[in-house]
């Protein structure tokens, strides 16, 4: 079970003014909020918290947006409910019977049918105070409520099945541990071990009874014996020694680290405190027998750049566990891993003030206008990006001829759930083959890591291959075309890949029945089609949302080779 998406009206600066609602959308894994100071970014954190947790407070001085005081605070969050245990597939049942306690006709489709889950939370004035309401959507009900008792039995089971944790900026451990974290941390333990749990309890109990009838006893007796002669009235009195019961002792824990000398945690740096959160978020996460989402502010304070890589390595780690959802905001690049499963959230504030989304990312295929608002213009951000674009985790470097290319083989992973594919894996256009030696030369001169080069089997792409192997000495298998993946000569594209039917669905979809009149047969007497860079582009962007699974095989194919190519070349 995972947070999906985010709906924001009228709280802080994430507020509406006759346009759509704030919203973003979030993935199962790493997510992360980028943009610079005072652009909404705890706001969102803020916002999933009122929402997921009744006992988060709300500050009306603090919580209406300065430009619409009088407005209603509203944040709806959606759950994506797979049903894989018990609790999760009662959850699903309850909703289900409580959107069709609305919904006419058994067939009528419902939210618990897609697998999902809305909860809205407003806040409304009542008085001089304001007045917490739940609900849980019903889909194509709008604004219309089921039966009380039975909305009240989703909210519960909802609660049992998933928990939130929001750790914000500059807040210690210590107060972390505190409260709702503490609540959450016991139950995940009593979940964990339950066992050693209760043996812990009977320890405890048998402590005290030690110290209350062996060591203190002597001192009771005396305390007994004063008390008698001075107060006839007294009859008896017990020394109950100052021990916590277990949940509060580890509540209580206290950390000690040594490096050259043994320290309290409290004492250490602030860099090294953050590592010891990751390990306990990664501990809730690996030992919790319900679904996490975890908010985390600015994680990477006071730790330097290097450390900033491997904290957000470890937040990877994290996010990777099943049922887990990860949100942190953060000022820095640094904590954004160049990997599959990362998405970037791009962050801006309007002249009027109202917080807005930039854009979206993949960690493994970022664009230096999402890092932009960090460096405060785009070319910094550029040269950023270029300058540390291959880290350790970088396995190879992919040189293909354009954006389309890169386009369809990254929707191919995605399509296909073979995002282990592009891990650590590199894309990189060249824009034709004419920049393409100068390019392989400076990789392979500085690059950590092997070089492949995916080429059309075009003329262009013919002649390139054999200059790259005569004057660069490129291996055989360095060097790619798509022509290696039919068994007869021809110009072969990327675009070849894709099934004639998946053609002419595009074709029909975008209503360009004119390509067919210019197209030529292949070797196999399939059309190809003499597609224009425009035209590229547009089918390009029709894959990234409409392509199956089996429009993209064929590049599965390449990826796989492509990765095949780099352990051979290492």
């Amino acid at each position: 079970m995972f947070l999906k998406s985010v709906e924001i009206k009228n709280f802080r600066s994430l507020y509406d003014d006759g346009d759509d609602p704030f919203a973003i959308d979030l993935s199962e894994g790493f997510n992360v909020i980028v943009g610079r100071n005072n652009c909404g970014k705890s706001n969102i954190l803020r916002a999933i918290a009122l929402a997921i947790d009744p006992e988060f407070p709300f500050d009306k001085a603090c919580d209406l947006p300065a430009q619409k005081v009088w407005a209603r605070p509203t944040v709806t969050v959606t759950f994506v409910v797979p049903g894989r245990t018990g609790p999760e597939k009662t959850l699903l049942k309850y909703a289900s019977e409580y959107e069709r306690s609305v919904k006419e006709g058994a067939r009528a489709r419902t939210y618990a049918d897609d697998h999902e889950v809305h909860l809205q939370v407003q806040y409304a004035k009542s008085g001089d105070e304001y007045r917490r309401t739940e609900r849980i959507k019903i889909k194509g009900a709008g604004a219309v409520q089921g039966p009380a008792e039975a909305r009240e039995k989703v909210l519960r089971q909802l609660r049992s099945v998933v928990r939130f944790v929001l750790f914000e900026s500059g807040q210690s451990l210590e107060a972390m541990l505190e409260g709702r974290f503490r609540e959450i941390l016991h139950s995940v333990i009593r979940d964990h071990l339950r066992a050693e749990l209760d043996q812990a309890r009977l320890d405890r109990a048998e402590y005290v009874r030690k110290l209350q009838e062996d060591l203190l006893a002597p001192l009771r007796d005396q305390v007994n014996e004063q008390l008698g002669s001075l107060f006839p009235e007294i009859v008896s009195s017990e020394l109950n020694p100052g021990v916590p019961d277990v949940e509060q002792a580890i509540a209580e824990v206290g950390i000690e680290l040594t490096d050259g000398a043994s320290t309290p945690l409290a004492r250490k740096g602030t860099g090294v405190r953050g590592g010891v959160l990751a390990a306990i978020l990664r501990y809730l996460a690996a030992q919790s027998k319900r679904s996490m989402i975890f908010a985390v502010e600015e994680p990477e304070a006071f730790l330097h750049p290097g450390a900033q890589r491997l904290l957000g390595k470890d937040l990877l780690e994290l996010s990777r566990q099943r049922d887990v959802t990860l949100i942190a905001t953060t000022h820095s690049p640094f904590l954004i891993p160049r990997a599959s499963g990362v998405k970037v959230i791009a962050l801006d504030k309007d002249r009027p003030g109202r917080t807005k989304v930039l854009g979206y990312g993949e960690g493994a295929g970022r664009s230096a206008e999402l890092l932009a608002p960090l460096f405060g213009d785009l070319a910094s951000a550029e040269i950023f990006e270029r300058t540390t674009e291959f880290d350790r985790e970088t396995r190879g470097i992919l040189l293909v001829e354009g954006g389309t290319d890169r386009t369809y083989l990254r929707a191919a992973a995605a399509a296909s759930r073979r995002n282990e594919l592009l891990d650590g894996l590199v894309i990189e256009p060249v824009n034709g083959t004419t920049n393409l030696l100068a390019r392989v030369a400076q990789l392979l001169a500085t690059a950590p890591c092997p070089v492949i080069v995916l080429l059309d089997s075009d003329p262009d792409g013919r002649r390139a291959r054999k200059l790259l192997r005569k004057h660069l000495r490129m291996r055989k298998q360095q060097v790619l075309s798509y022509g290696d993946f039919f068994g007869k000569q021809f110009d072969w594209e990327a675009e070849d890949l894709f099934p004639d039917e998946t053609m002419t669905r595009w074709i029909k979809e975008v209503r360009r029945e004119d390509l067919v009149n210019d197209t030529i047969k292949n070797p196999y007497g399939v059309p190809h089609y003499n597609l224009t860079q425009t035209e590229k582009a547009d089918l390009a962007k029709w894959v990234e949302t409409s392509a199956r699974p089996g429009d993209l095989q064929w590049f599965v194919k390449v990826l796989e080779a492509v990765n095949a190519a780099i352990e051979q070349s290492k």
